[in-house]
């Protein structure tokens, strides 16, 4: 970079700057109305303009009339904010009450958080990021952390040099049925059975690194990571024509080769299977699985666990889906313990990007996870959306 960053490590052992609440309350008091009497985490929040987590994430941090959002129910304050697109980084800070910087590693001495809320910067993450891990500031980035393996660990391998906290992730991971799909996989496995398969589907808006992701990590939680092979059958990868998606998505089938099953205080499951997730919209059901599992030689017996969507009040969705995210990262704010590891974070965007490779190189056939080249990359939506001047 051009321009001279300080990289010292202020916060410390998680000991956040003295002070920030009467920092926030200078640049959001109005926004924010009362402050709580205890410290806040002063959070950055870059990439906030096109199709960013800034609208579901930003209301119920700052608190602002009309988001529907009942007060301040975290520790957080967002304090500053940045765009590639000034207008975009304007328009958030005036409506949110926080201080808009130039430059993307502006924030940097500034902040005691980062949350890297947007999905068309999500090739250029080592670089936007880089700053802000050197001073180990923890960081959530909105998946995908990268468009290939190199791009990923040279995010990962950065952030473990400088023990900085990551997160990435997102609303499925920890969805609450994804949660109660994996105690029933745990109790099956702890009771001797085995998984034999499992189908369900994923709502989404027919775009496969964006919200298929969100299947693909319900999944995740349900199984783990023992995943040998996956495959995306599909017309196209993105909800629309562009330039490096000809065909636009409107079905789309995803699946899972596992090869066995990992549960601690049960012997490993050697018996591999399939896991199948149809990409749907659907008005009603959010996702849902189907978990089949042996009861004994030539027995077996399926369980369903469904997520609905609440429409009982506007806020209720933001409620049960996105918010628990936000609370999630506060933990890893706070405590500098990371929700998933270094290796976790790299072996879920291998097997996210596996698929990827499936449909674009070989059909929607199944593709081995270990035969992804570090070096293949994964186009992006607009190549262009960023000016890489910047980071000169």
């Amino acid at each position: 970079m051009g321009r001279k960053s300080s990289r010292r490590n202020f916060l410390g052992t998680a000991v956040f700057a003295g002070g920030a609440a009467a920092a926030g309350a200078q640049s959001a008091g109005a926004q924010t109305r009362k402050i709580p009497a205890v410290d806040l985490i002063k959070v950055g929040f870059a990439c906030v303009g096109s199709n960013s987590h800034a609208g579901l994430w930003a209301p119920t941090i700052n608190t602002v009339e009309g988001s529907g959002w009942p007060g301040r129910t975290t520790r957080m304050l967002i304090t500053h904010t940045w765009d590639s697109r000034p207008e975009a980084a304007d328009q958030f800070a005036k409506q949110f009450g926080c201080e808009a910087v130039k430059n993307y590693d502006d924030m940097v001495g500034k902040v005691d958080a980062m949350i890297f809320g947007g999905f068309f910067e999500a090739p250029w993450w080592p670089q936007l990021t880089r700053p802000y891990i050197e001073a180990g500031i923890p960081c959530y980035i909105d998946r995908p952390i990268g468009h290939s393996m190199e791009k990923a660990r040279a995010v990962v391998e950065l952030a473990r040099k400088h023990n900085t906290p990551l997160m990435t992730c997102d609303g499925h991971a920890i969805l609450e049925e994804a949660k109660i799909a994996r105690m029933l996989v745990e109790k099956y496995r702890k009771e001797g059975k085995e998984i034999i398969g499992a189908t369900g589907y994923n709502y989404t808006t027919a775009d496969y690194p964006q919200h298929v992701i969100h299947g693909l990590n319900y999944l995740f939680t349900t199984f783990g990571l023992e995943v040998e092979k996956i495959s995306l059958l599909a017309d196209g990868w993105w909800r629309e024509k562009t330039p490096t998606n000809p065909v636009q998505m409107t079905y789309g089938t995803l699946t899972l080769l596992y090869n066995g099953v990992k549960v601690e205080g049960a012997e490993d499951q050697k018996r591999r299977f399939l896991a199948t997730q149809i990409q749907v919209q659907d008005e009603h059901s959010f996702s849902n699985l189907r978990i089949y599992y042996s009861k004994g030689q030539n027995q077996g017996e399926w369980v369903d666990i469904d997520n609905r969507q609440s429409r009982y009040d506007p806020m209720d969705r933001q409620y049960y889906l996105n918010f628990p995210t936000v609370l999630y990262m506060q933990k890893m704010f706070e405590t500098r313990k990371m929700p998933f590891t270094y290796d976790q974070i790299l072996l879920q965007n291998r097997i996210f990007l596996a698929g990827w490779k499936s449909h674009l190189d070989h059909g929607g056939m199944l593709y081995a996870v270990n035969d992804l080249p570090d070096d293949w990359e994964a186009p992006a939506v607009y190549p262009d959306w960023m000016d890489e001047s910047i980071f000169q």
